[in-house]
């Protein structure tokens, strides 16, 4: 008895009405069987005038989606007992076939040693084009939405945090609207999600089965069907065809999809520091099919690019954008510092010591000028396509630009007080005149205003940024 998606979070308040309507043809999914329904088999288990699958864990669909071989979850084990219970009543033998429990596959060997776990495993662009097309077909997000979901749920996870620091995923990113996030980060999110899920697949199921391969090799189809047959039961797989593997988005190109595979490859040498305790063979074996994997879809692309270390040109774009970042940041700080120290020292605050010059004619230029390079950074990221590139000054990296932004900071707060002093009075007045007060207050005022203007503004153009690009992509759609 074949039970489709055991965790699917519909099954908790479905139908019978439902249980009916969902079904292959209702949505172009190209499955067989079009007007069959997808969860027939539970049908027997949900009330006649209620809701539910009896027994289903409400919200297990994907809490604890990462969970551990000893992670206690009694009402997941009772659940899924109780199918394994029904099918034997009938006289079947059980089958289930799983989305949601790809973290879990050590958990499930622990709580059903007698169970045989067979994984299947399809090249990334070809499984994410398939949900991209039902979307733009349909209007159904629900496949290029979920991986994104997830991510954002286990974004601080060490199995995620590596696949997403690689593929520049953020946090905000994850948790866009779906009309306003554009393909590439539906793809970089799948492709994270799909190289850490199918490395955890790769150590903890019992056999593998490549998908690419059933279409493509004969012998692969016959090497399968003897596979499962010692589970006892017997897959006639001559129907296997070859199923896409590169097809057209719009946005991206074979180029982006070479950068970001070789971005994904190099995340799996973190893989193995998550847990020391696997072998070292197991982690090359599964890093070795994953590369595989990767480098054969971009070897289908079109333009066939072969895949790269990351181009030092796309340093170069990183360290444009922090430079830009740093003294646009350093320009409005000094601007907004400036005439806070000064006026505490006018007022009188310090004693009747000389620490300004009476004059704040230097701050409008200065914010001017920072309002100018915000602007020329802006329009820079949207022009050449550099809000991907930028996510990690404008969300890992700040706190590392602020000694250097600082350091911009007081050069420009000593260069335009200097200009200042000698275009009102003829000469400079020398000394540390240009803090605007003492040393101590000057420069613990310039510092706080430092850090609060480079997080600030950070945030700020990242959101600002982003609306306009997806405001410029609707005009052109």
């Amino acid at each position: 008895m074949a039970f489709y998606e055991p965790l699917n979070e519909a099954l908790a308040t479905a139908t019978l009405r439902d249980i009916a309507a969902m079904r292959p043809g209702a949505n172009d999914s190209r499955h067989p069987d079009p007007e069959r329904p997808y969860f027939e088999e539970f049908a027997p288990l949900i009330p006649t005038r209620g809701r539910g699958v009896a027994g289903f864990p409400a919200g297990l669909s994907y809490d604890h989606f990462l969970a551990g071989p000893q992670t206690s979850l009694p009402g997941l084990a009772r659940y899924l007992d109780s199918l394994v219970q029904y099918a034997h009543a009938n006289g079947k033998t059980p089958v289930m076939k799983y989305c949601r429990t790809l973290g879990r596959i050590a958990w499930m060997r622990e709580h059903f040693p007698n169970a045989r776990h067979i994984a299947v495993v399809r090249s990334p662009w070809g499984q994410w084009l398939s949900g991209w097309r039902i979307y733009k077909a349909s209007g159904n997000a629900y496949f290029i939405t979920k991986p994104l979901e997830i991510l954002a749920q286990y974004y601080d996870h060490p199995l995620f945090a590596g696949a997403l620091k690689a593929l520049r995923l953020s946090p905000e990113l994850l948790s866009g609207s779906v009309k306003g996030t554009p393909p590439d980060v539906f793809y970089r999110a799948f492709l994270a999600f799909w190289i850490s899920m199918t490395y955890c697949t790769l150590l903890d199921a019992q056999d593998t089965i490549d998908s690419d391969r059933l279409g493509e090799s004969q012998a692969y189809r016959r090497e399968t069907e003897a596979m499962i047959l010692h589970t006892g039961l017997e897959v006639d797989l001559s129907q296997a065809h070859i199923l896409p593997t590169f097809g057209a988005v719009p946005g991206i190109t074979s180029a982006d999809i070479e950068r970001w595979h070789t971005e994904a490859i190099s995340a799996l040498s973190a893989f193995a520091g998550v847990d020391r305790t696997i072998p070292q063979a197991a982690h090359d074996a599964a890093s070795a099919f994953i590369t595989a994997k990767l480098v054969k879809v971009v070897s289908l692309a079109p333009e066939r690019p072969t895949l790269q270390p990351i181009r030092p040109k796309d340093s170069v774009k990183r360290a444009s954008i922090r430079l830009w970042f740093c003294i646009a940041a350093a320009a409005i700080a000094a601007a907004i510092a400036d005439p806070l120290v000064e006026g505490a020292s006018n007022a009188g605050w310090f004693g009747r010591g000389s620490y300004t010059d009476h004059s704040n004619l230097d701050v409008l230029p200065t914010l001017a000028l920072g309002a100018l390079l915000v602007v020329l950074y802006f329009f820079l990221r949207v022009r050449r396509d550099l809000l991907e590139a930028s996510d990690d000054v404008l969300h890992r990296t700040v706190s590392r630009l602020l000694v250097p932004i600082f350091g911009l900071q007081l050069a420009l707060l000593a260069s335009m007080e200097t200009l200042e002093q000698i275009a009102v009075d003829g000469h400079s007045l020398g000394r540390t005149v240009w803090l605007g007060g003492p040393v101590w207050f000057g420069l613990s005022v310039h510092a706080a205003v430092c850090v609060a203007v480079s997080f600030g503004l950070a945030k700020v153009l990242h959101a600002w940024a982003s609306t306009t690009v997806r405001i410029i992509r609707h005009m052109r759609a």
